[in-house]
């Protein structure tokens, strides 16, 4: 039997006397305290979940109370179902594993057997760091499962590792003509993105869509624009993770977006007692209100990256001391959770949690983030972002799977309740989105309901909600580094142990270096 102790974050395997019905007093094998299930592995004990490092399968010798590991499925295309429950597994003498899931009422069954075969595929291997992910891990294996000449492998970090450390290795790797075929994300290339464009580390995507026959028209300009050089295509993203914000009216005292020193002003000249958003400490949201502009409100020339020309920067202006003030003002801490919360984040994933420009006027609200050089937009994220390493051994077999995350049996699955980035798609899927305030909808017998329930489906909502997801923007890439610089030594403003002024003169420095560095 597996037994918890959640106060001491532990958890036993005690044998169960059959005569008594009586657990064992003596312990067998201490584990740490995870999402563990017990099951079998030829006529012994294993376990499955999450194992020391990732998720996977380990067996457990009884008598030496020991356990080894017998499958890891980081570096595989298995994932666990979001939407189901794990109840059971065993692993066979050949070394496949069989597991069983129920529905989430535990009325109906799913068996499924791994199989650890030689498969005569091209392997392209996928990194990025992958948090739980099931929309990935779930396209994947619709890929293996009909592709005749390749199949794809998720590589990722794995929990508990440095994931600073897991990212500069891939970038050195790539630099040094090697690394995995398929990049994604910006959790992994956050920093190195820019660098690997400037040394065309990254493959050109143009051909491979003409090729394919995708044409940018007929698909949201998020799709290509996160990893793009003017007419160069270098990254797709397959997904929409797309969110806006909106502020409240009543604190900033206007009726219309304001620009950043405007913002800052009115936050700076309320009176109430309040933090921004629940989820940004003052080092992210000082992050928030920096990362829309190519130049950082102007702090920051870029000149030409010749030599004599590598650019400059002044964060000794008034504005960065109004920003630096205002993120240490509505940081959120634990301490502050009674607090109000001002300003408030949209996914636009779902239709039912946007608010047209009529609904922010009637909940006194104002639509404030992100603010880009030239307005206020959407943003749309790099988490799915994915990029062909050039020196890829498989880039035709790269570009397969990138073209078939763009293709309709990805885009278009009403189940899956997830906008597609396609816009005929995305037509059909709102329409049947919209369909769900008329007509109930049922799963295992139970009528379910949208994730917010809205009565508007007026056409100028509509056309607001198309708007907002035509104009979402990525952030922009350069910036990255400079703004890690920011936020590191914006620290010892907040925890109050450098002024503002010394913490300005610090940057300053560190940045002007980073721009001397690209001459």
């Amino acid at each position: 039997m597996l037994l918890a102790d959640p106060e001491n974050l532990k958890e036993f395997l005690r044998e169960l006397d059959p005569e008594t019905g009586q657990v064992i007093a003596r312990p067998q094998v201490e584990l740490s305290y995870a999402d563990i299930h017990i099951g079998a592995a030829n006529g012994s004990v294993a376990l499955a979940g999450y194992i020391e490092s990732g998720y996977g399968i380990k067996s457990v010798d009884l008598n030496a109370q020991s356990t080894s590991p017998l499958l890891y499925f980081d570096g595989t295309s298995y994932g666990w179902h979001k939407d189901s429950l794990f109840q059971d597994f065993r692993v066979l003498e050949d070394g496949a594993v069989e597991f069983l899931w129920t529905d989430k009422n535990g009325k109906h069954c799913i068996l499924e057997k791994m199989c650890m075969e030689k498969v005569e595929k091209i392997p392209v291997v996928v990194r990025g760091i992958f948090f739980v992910d099931f929309w990935l891990s779930e396209q994947v294996n619709l890929f293996n499962q009909g592709d005749s000449d390749y199949y794809v492998i998720l590589e990722t970090c794995g929990y508990g590792n440095d994931l600073e450390d897991f990212a500069r290795i891939t970038s050195v790797q790539v630099g040094a003509g090697k690394g995995p075929d398929i990049l994604c994300g910006d959790y992994l290339l956050h920093d190195y993105i820019n660098g690997m464009l400037d040394k065309d580390a990254l493959e050109e995507l143009n051909p491979y869509m003409e090729s394919s026959g995708i044409r940018e028209e007929d698909y949201f300009p998020l799709v290509f624009a996160t990893w793009r050089q003017e007419e160069k295509i270098y990254s797709i993203t397959p997904k929409m993770e797309v969110t806006c914000e909106e502020t409240d009216a009543n604190v900033l005292n206007c009726r219309e977006t304001p620009d950043i020193e405007v913002l800052a002003d009115a936050l700076l000249a309320w009176e109430g007692k309040g933090f921004y958003r629940k989820e940004l400490t003052s080092g992210e949201l000082l992050n928030t209100f920096l990362q829309g502009s190519e130049n950082l409100w102007g702090m920051v020339d870029w000149g030409t990256g010749e030599k004599d020309s590598s650019g400059s920067c002044n964060f000794n202006t008034p504005l960065f001391g109004k920003l630096l003030e205002t993120a240490r003002r509505y940081g959120y801490t634990d301490k502050r959770m009674q607090e109000q919360e001002i300003a408030y984040m949209a996914n636009l994933n779902y239709f039912f949690h946007f608010n047209s420009p009529k609904e922010q006027e009637a909940k006194k609200r104002l639509a404030t983030g992100t603010l880009f050089d030239d307005g206020c937009y959407a943003v749309s994220s790099p988490l799915y972002t994915m990029a062909v390493n050039a020196n890829s051994a498989s880039k035709e077999g790269a570009w397969e799977f990138l073209a078939f995350l763009l293709g309709e049996e990805v885009q278009y699955r009403k189940e899956a309740y997830l906008p597609p980035v396609h816009r005929e798609s995305f037509d059909k899927w709102l329409e049947w989105e919209l369909q769900w305030l008329t007509e109930p909808r049922f799963e295992n017998g139970k009528e379910i309901t949208p994730v917010y329930h809205g009565e508007n489906t007026s056409a100028e909502k509509i056309n607001a909600y198309k708007k907002a997801i035509e104009d979402a923007r990525p952030l922009p890439i350069r910036t990255a580094p400079i703004l890690t610089i920011i936020q590191e030594e914006a620290k010892d403003y907040f925890n109050g142990s450098k002024s503002a002024e010394e913490v300005s003169r610090v940057i300053n420095n560190r940045v002007q270096l980073f721009l001397d560095e690209r001459k």
